[in-house]
């Protein structure tokens, strides 16, 4: 895999071959590129791969004001990637909030997607009491956009953690801690009070919506939905498994992105 950087935006990449298929792949809140090291590894070899850090987390730059870190300019940050590396078609797969990013992508950029895949989403966040409640709290951090922020972070081996539960205190401290308090509850804001309902209908793409039915962060009733609402839709319900699909089962998402994406 090589580095790149655009912007001040990192991101790591196979060879880009013509003729393959070019997956896109997305990280949640307080995370990394380094989150899908486990799905990069069975993957790398028969497809193209661009996996960035998104703004705020890992190698990426972290902005001072709070109005930066808009699903709009992330998308639009992906997008500059994408047509820096000559990508003209790609599949997005979005895990936990990066799936907000491929819902902004898709209602400003559609037609450089060929299909989507949507990994444990929330379509709406604030329907949740109380994430309506932090979605409140998070307009807080506007105050404090004087103060300078963390430049850079790092990544962060996950190969360290196996059989992870949703909400391990030691891996979120070791996660808040490499991204920043600011970039945290910035990124979070917009996480809070974004709402994709009115777009989800104007999808048109094929899409594979992937919940795990033990994930305690993101409903099970938010992929339902979401399957109804777009019409080129699969939902797998995936049992036994929890929030951290892409440290506790690559196997089985690895075989999925295969079967729906054939290299």
């Amino acid at each position: 895999m090589k580095e790149a950087y655009l912007n001040k935006i990192y991101y790591r990449k196979t060879e880009i071959i013509p003729n393959r298929e070019t997956l896109v792949l997305l990280h949640g809140i307080c995370s990394s590129a380094s989150a899908w090291k486990f799905i990069e590894d069975r993957l790398k070899d028969k497809y193209n791969l661009i996996i960035p850090d998104l703004r705020g987390n890992g190698k990426s730059i972290r902005p001072r004001k709070q109005k930066d870190y808009s699903w709009s300019l992330i998308a639009a940050d992906v997008y500059k990637i994408l047509n820096k590396e000559k990508i003209k078609k790609c599949t997005f797969i979005g895990s936990s909030s990066g799936n907000h990013v491929t819902f902004e992508f898709a209602k400003r950029y559609q037609k450089k997607l060929k299909s989507i895949i949507f990994l444990n989403p929330y379509h709406k966040p604030s329907e949740r009491l109380d994430m309506n409640l932090y979605r409140k709290i998070s307009y807080i951090w506007r105050l404090f956009d004087f103060l300078p922020n963390k430049k850079y972070g790092k990544h962060i081996d996950y190969t360290k953690y196996d059989r992870e539960s949703d909400t391990n205190p030691r891996r979120i401290a070791i996660d808040t801690l490499n991204t920043g308090f600011k970039s945290l509850g910035n990124t979070n804001h917009f996480y809070l009070t974004y709402d994709s309902t009115n777009l989800l209908s104007k999808i048109k793409v094929p899409c594979l919506i992937i919940h795990c039915e033990h994930d305690s962060l993101s409903p099970l009733s938010s992929s339902e939905f979401i399957n109804k609402k777009i019409k080129k839709s699969k939902l797998i319900k995936f049992k036994g498994a929890n929030h951290m699909i892409l440290l506790n089962n690559y196997n089985f998402l690895t075989k999925q992105i295969r079967n729906f994406i054939p290299s």
